[in-house]
């Protein structure tokens, strides 16, 4: 920042949100379309600290993994971290067609709809809930959600691209020595 306006720049800076790719953490550009969301809660000479503030994909994957005569499948619920913070975990899925399979259309029946969102809404709640901010950021980064979710939806119907579309921060108990560091050490290891 280099003009204040007459305010104390370090006030402008606490609050602002920014997003970094995955990819640029990790280094593997196959993760290339998931970013984390930071927000600055401190300044230490030049440096901010952030953090975690929110996770999404990027909005050409979301729209790629989303097909044309397929079901989509998608539920929310609201998670509570070890430290108090609520993150709202947005999931989805698509169906695919069972092998040898003959119709154009993979439709799924809305009871075994509600069966599936059922268990997204279960594994959210074992997976997500209750772990601190940095266990919950390498459980998004690894994916782990969507590849149970996959494998315990699909013994109802076959499904395919199932992830964590997105997570929004609803209330944060999180402080600045929460560092940036810490999180991205979170996702790297």
């Amino acid at each position: 920042m280099t003009k204040s306006a007459g305010k104390n720049s370090y006030m402008n800076m606490i609050g602002r949100r920014y997003d970094v790719n995955q990819a640029d953490l990790t280094g593997n550009n196959d993760v290339g379309h998931r970013k984390f969301i930071f927000k600055i809660g401190d300044i230490k000479g030049s440096e901010c600290v952030g953090f975690f503030d929110g996770m999404e994909l990027t909005s050409d994957k979301h729209k790629a993994m989303i097909k044309k005569w397929h079901t989509l499948i998608e539920a929310q619920k609201d998670i509570v971290a070890k430290d108090g913070s609520v993150f709202r975990v947005f999931v989805m899925g698509v169906t695919r067609r069972h092998p040898g399979y003959v119709k154009k259309t993979c439709y799924v029946k809305h009871s075994d709809e509600k069966k599936i969102r059922k268990i997204m809404f279960d594994v959210i709640e074992e997976e997500l809930s209750g772990c601190d901010v940095q266990k919950i950021m390498k459980k998004l980064a690894n994916e782990t959600v969507g590849k149970r979710i996959e494998e315990l939806g699909s013994e109802i119907f076959p499904l395919q691209n199932c992830c964590v579309r997105k997570v929004k921060t609803i209330k944060s108990h999180q402080t600045a020595s929460v560092g940036q560091q810490e999180a991205i050490d979170a996702i790297t290891n």
